[in-house]
């Protein structure tokens, strides 16, 4: 014969049991927690800043200087890079009055320099503009009225070559320190040909009443919607603040 009080508590004994054995099972397969932090996902390396086609043509120079030996036939030798292409410079190279081969100076051929790598090329006779199915891109001139060719502030297009990010030839830039909430800030101007006047910076917009400088500053060519770094305009007229 069954007693009812034992039945319940075998019963309830057991079901007890049976929900402790499920609990170990789940504690056993879920996955042991670190405690060590994560390690944090690699930084990319921050993208080079574009070269000037000043820069490049000087680079292109040294590499080409440098790539000779040691020698004295080589002494006196000038260079004259030109673009030929977005990484690539060709280098005149004429030797000394009086150097060379037959003492009588002249051109001593061309090389053409790929950067950043400055991988060099096999030494050409001739001159750069010799080269076969070459693009020598010569910088246009900018006319920069007279008034201004002594500025301060003035910025032309030619003298950064591919990092300028405006679509004018060149611009005023104008800086002054302001204090707006109890900060001091640098307020950067900047002002294009037809003499208008745009800010040059987040204080300029933030603080002033100058419009804002996109309709001079360029698109991003790779970037649907950015603009070009404005960073070399921001920090010329930075460098005329107290």
């Amino acid at each position: 014969m069954k007693v009812p009080g034992k039945t319940r508590r075998h019963s309830y004994i057991a079901s007890t049991l049976a929900c402790l054995a499920l609990a170990l099972v789940g504690c056993s397969a879920t996955t042991p927690r670190s405690d060590h932090p994560k390690a944090p996902p690699p930084m990319s390396a921050p993208a080079a800043p574009a070269m000037s086609a000043a820069e490049s043509i000087a680079i292109a120079e040294q590499a080409a200087k440098d790539a000779l030996p040691d020698a004295p036939i080589w002494k006196g030798m000038t260079f004259k890079g030109v673009m030929i292409s977005e990484s690539q410079v060709c280098v005149d190279r004429t030797w000394a009055p009086g150097g060379g081969p037959n003492d009588d100076g002249g051109n001593a051929g061309y090389v053409v320099v790929t950067l950043p790598s400055k991988k060099m090329g096999e030494p050409q006779d001739g001159l750069c503009s010799d080269m076969p199915s070459a693009v020598v891109t010569t910088p246009p001139v900018v006319n920069v009225p007279s008034k201004l060719r002594d500025d301060p502030g003035l910025l032309v297009s030619t003298d950064f070559g591919r990092a300028w990010p405006l679509t004018v030839p060149y611009v005023i830039v104008g800086c002054k320190s302001i204090t707006a909430g109890g900060q001091r800030l640098h307020v950067v101007s900047v002002t294009d040909p037809d003499g208008k006047t745009y800010a040059g910076n987040g204080s300029a917009k933030d603080h002033t009443d100058l419009p804002a400088i996109d309709p001079i500053w360029a698109p991003d060519p790779d970037v649907g919607g950015l603009k070009v770094d404005n960073t070399p305009v921001v920090d010329a007229g930075l460098e005329l603040c107290d």
